[in-house]
This record gives structure tokens, C-alpha cells and sequence, in this order.
């Protein structure tokens, strides 16, 4: 995460894009690419916007290797956001190439834009698509301490569904972050396993860490459940057919005080939203704030939630995950 303050910022935002994109496996035109977009996107914010923030992840899943591109900011906003993709439309006498320059460059491009309230736009640099996923996914985490973020989230998509986890290490800082990176490489060791086994696993794999909150929720379209256990404050909400339900976490510390292990299924249309995020956001967010917005991209709805929910004074995790039919 790099806040976008000044031109001087540009850079810093940059470099961590090619960062990741090197790290990521990509070649160098496509790491290229990454930080051409990442250098536009953030001069936007400079120029546009006068401050925001650049989220950067990597990406490793069924559709190819690559980096995500996620720039928020509480500017003006567009109220058409299809007549500034156009070239040469600008409103700071510039050429007016940089949204239309985005679409060309990236490999995906979603822009949620509104008038006094502010700019998200999502981008994918990849190394190519292998196959299409079975979910659809986006998500941040923005840490407050500058050694490392006890927040973190992962995806496994498998078959027709697949498995998202959210974590939230005990406090914040280095130590935070620890207990979050060997829950992560625990969630991706599993084989088929169910998810009370899964937290015993979880459980074990803490114990010598500061522990963590942790919800994991699978997403089965075909078979439409959703299956969710949790433990800690993690809160999750499931979007299907027009109806929204909190699903239900159990109090605890996983690696420390696991008293309560219970699975929750719960029944799905077709469509299907599942959003899993930690305490750094506010619980009163309305649903309805969401569906306004219609199908955008689930890296969008993160965005949109961090923006107006985030709390300021604790680590952030946001994950959204939409299955597709």
C-alpha cells in the first residue's frame, strides 16, 4: 500500500509495481507494462485528485501470474466515466491520455467513479489466460504499522467453486504478520479437507505464533451452498437471489483459545457475493450501498468498503469473492 501525497510518490508506487510484477514471474514487457500503468494511474491522483492510495498484489490462480492494480481516492469523481476514456478528453489541460491509456495497456480495466465522492479504478497486469476461474475475486489489506500487516486473505479455486480465507493476526506489526503468513501456507497445503479439520490445522499451526481470527468460507455454485466456519472477529456477509445474511463467527483465538468449532451452510441462488473482512472495518455498512453499484468488479466493492468503513486505527482486510454461473 503507498499513499499518493505528491509527484514524488509516483515513483515509490512504481517501483513496488515492478516489484511484484518481477516476483510474480512475469516477463519483462508485461513488468513493464505493470509499472507504465501503476505510473499512470498514480500521476491521476496527483493530478485529479490531489491525494489516494495505490494497493498492489500479486496474482497466481487459473487465469495466469500477474499483479492487480487497485487506486482509491475521495477526489471529485466523474459523473461519465465512458467520455474520459475517450483520447484527449481532460479536464487539467493535459493530453487526456491517461484513462483510455489504462484500458489499452492492462489486461482488465473497471472504474467506479462518483461525483463527490471519489475514483476506484482496478487493474490486472497478466502473463496471459491459462483458463477462466470459477469465482471472481478482489480484495486489499492495509496495514498501520510500516513492518509488516497482520492481515491477510488467499483463494483456492477448484472445480466449479472454491475456498477464501480471511485472517487477522493477534495486534499488528512483524509479529502480526507472521502468524497471518503460516495461516495463509496452511490454508494451501490442505488436500481436501473439511473445515473443522482444517482449523484443527490452523489450530496447531498458531500455537507458537500470537494467533489470529480467522473465517473461511467454500463456495459451491453448482451444488448452491456455502459453507462458512469462524473463529474470532471476522465478519461475513452472503449476497444471493436479492438477500443479504450475516454469517456466524464463534468468540476464540486460533493457535490459542479454539473452544468452538461449528460449520454454517448456508443456501445459494446462482449468484453469490461472499465478503469476509476483519475488525479495522466498520460493521454498520449497508448492503444496499453495494448493490447500487451493480456487478463491478469485486476488487471495486473492496475498494468502496475501505474508503468509507475503514477505521483507521488497526490493520484492514477485505476480501470479496463472486461465483460465477
Amino acid at each position: 500500500m503507498i499513499r499518493i501525497e505528491h509527484a514524488s510518490d509516483v515513483g515509490m508506487a512504481r517501483r513496488l509495481a515492478r516489484e511484484l510484477a518481477d516476483a510474480a514471474g512475469l516477463d519483462e514487457e508485461d513488468v513493464g507494462r505493470a509499472a507504465l500503468v501503476t505510473t499512470e494511474v498514480a500521476t491521476n491522483l496527483v493530478r485529479h485528485a490531489e491525494s489516494g492510495t495505490i494497493f498492489v498484489r500479486r496474482l497466481d490462480d487459473a487465469e495466469g501470474k500477474g499483479v492487480e492494480i487497485l487506486a482509491v481516492d475521495r477526489g471529485p469523481g466523474m459523473a461519465n466515466v465512458a467520455s474520459f476514456m475517450a483520447d484527449g478528453v481532460s479536464t487539467r489541460g493535459t493530453p487526456g491520455q491517461g484513462l483510455g491509456a489504462l484500458k489499452r495497456m492492462a489486461d482488465t480495466c473497471t472504474i467506479d467513479s462518483r461525483p463527490g465522492e471519489g475514483t476506484i479504478v482496478a487493474l490486472q497486469v497478466r502473463n496471459g489466460t491459462a483458463s477462466r476461474m470459477p469465482m471472481a475475486v478482489g480484495g486489499l489489506t492495509a496495514p498501520i504499522a510500516p513492518d509488516g500487516c497482520g492481515d491477510a486473505f488467499a483463494v483456492d479455486a477448484k472445480g466449479a467453486g472454491g475456498g477464501v480465507i480471511m485472517i487477522d493476526g493477534l495486534g499488528h506489526g512483524a509479529d502480526a504478520a507472521a502468524a497471518a503468513e503460516r495461516a495463509v501456507e496452511c490454508f494451501h497445503v490442505r488436500i481436501q479437507v473439511d473445515l473443522k479439520t482444517l482449523f484443527e490445522d490452523l489450530n496447531r499451526a498458531l500455537s507458537q505464533t500470537r494467533g489470529a481470527a480467522i473465517a473461511v468460507a467454500e463456495i459451491q455454485p453448482r451444488d448452491r451452498i456455502v459453507r462458512y466456519m469462524g473463529v474470532g472477529n471476522i465478519s461475513g456477509l452472503l449476497i444471493s437471489g436479492g438477500r443479504v445474511r450475516n454469517m456466524v463467527s464463534h468468540n476464540g483465538i486460533v493457535g490459542h483459545t479454539m473452544r468452538r468449532l461449528q460449520q454454517f451452510e448456508y443456501p445459494i441462488e446462482t449468484d453469490v457475493t461472499v465478503i469476509l473482512h476483519t475488525d479495522g472495518i466498520g460493521t454498520r455498512w449497508q448492503a444496499a450501498s453495494l448493490a447500487e453499484r451493480g456487478l463491478v468488479h469485486p476488487s471495486i466493492i473492496a475498494g468502496h468498503l475501505w474508503r468509507s468503513e475503514a477505521r483507521g486505527r488497526d490493520d484492514a482486510g477485505i476480501a470479496v469473492v463472486r461465483g460465477r454461473t
